[in-house]
């Protein structure tokens, strides 16, 4: 898994989860903060759905951290102020970084989590098409 899709999987799972599988990857490693975790304002880029032109919509808070497990940096920027998760992220992205050694399930682990993002977005994505407009289906009612 790239980290992209993994760092998008753990920003959208749930907090005890990603800090417990952070846990598991830290056991009985050397974890050592080298930026600990703080809040930090970022600006929001945006694209324009017409003309797909980029604009910043505004400034959000974020958290950042870094990391380095057994040699290798992990970092994290998370938006909101969850010093906690951002921490246990960035934990995982060292380990990744690593190539996850000696951490047997943790690739079936994120999966599950992958599964169950898939899952929520989905349920919402339901719920939004049920109040979805269709124009197409719409018909002129001035004849009648």
């Amino acid at each position: 898994m790239d980290k992209k899709t993994l760092s998008a999987v753990l920003a959208q799972s749930p907090r005890e989860e990603v800090i417990a599988l952070a846990n598991d990857a830290a056991g009985g490693r050397s974890v050592i903060l080298v930026k600990p975790a703080e809040k930090t304002l970022v600006m929001l880029k945006v694209r324009e759905p017409v003309k797909q032109s980029l604009f910043f919509l505004g400034e959000i808070i974020a958290t950042e951290c870094l990391v380095e497990v057994d040699g290798k940096r992990g970092a994290c920027v998370l938006m909101g102020d969850d010093v906690e998760k951002a921490r246990a992220m960035a934990v995982i992205d060292a380990s990744h970084t690593a190539e996850f050694p000696q951490w047997p399930g943790v690739e079936e682990r994120i999966n599950e989590l992958q599964a169950d993002v898939q899952r929520r977005r989905g349920q919402e994505a339901a719920v939004h098409r049920k109040t979805q407009v269709r124009f197409s289906i719409m018909e002129d009612r001035d004849g009648e």
